[in-house]
């Protein structure tokens, strides 16, 4: 049975060290991000072993995850799941997943991003937690290169300085602006 489900589901959750880099877990919480990369782990990819609502959604193009929240505790070592709630109830506010419930009322169903296909006529997977960390990394950058000049980089500053600057980053209207467009999705 185990086999099963790692067939449907991807072998590797990438994570790009951009996000250290760029302190994205001090800004939105070691244990949330922990939690986000095993909701990333339960991503369908095959339309032929989904549940129907998961497959109608795969169809329309996003990507899709679904794992109870109990499931979830488990991977991450909570005797309660009121901690996961929490921890996705702050990723859906950063527009990092959307929430919806199957028919059935089966297990949490998340849509993490949506697929794009390429100009070679590819299909990728575009993550809004990507997204969001793309928009943020732009305005650090802007941040920094306005308070020391084009060549300086973040992890060449005072770390008071660099969790100033990706807290102001994660606030402004360009990272709030993505973080609507994905709960809107």
């Amino acid at each position: 049975m185990r086999r099963a489900v790692d067939d449907r589901r991807t072998q590797y959750v990438p994570f790009p060290f951009a996000w250290i880099d760029y302190l994205v877990p001090r800004v939105v919480g070691w244990e949330v991000i922990a939690t986000y990369v095993v909701i990333r782990r339960f991503v369908w990819r095959d339309l032929s072993n989904a549940r129907p609502a998961i497959a109608e959604r795969m169809r329309a193009g996003f990507v899709v995850t679904s794992a109870k929240r109990s499931t979830i505790a488990g991977y991450r070592g909570f005797t309660r799941v009121e901690t996961v709630s929490a921890h996705t109830t702050i990723l859906r506010r950063r527009g990092w997943l959307v929430p919806w419930q199957e028919p059935n009322g089966g297990s949490g169903a998340y849509d993490l991003g949506r697929r794009e296909t390429t100009r070679a006529a590819k299909e990728r997977e575009v993550f809004f937690a990507d997204e969001w960390v793309g928009a943020y990394r732009r305005v650090v950058n802007q941040e920094v290169a306005r308070a020391h000049g084009r060549e300086a980089r973040l992890g060449h500053l005072a770390v008071p300085e660099q969790l100033y600057i990706a807290r102001l980053a994660a606030a402004s209207s360009e990272v709030r602006e993505v973080e609507e467009r994905c709960r809107r999705t």
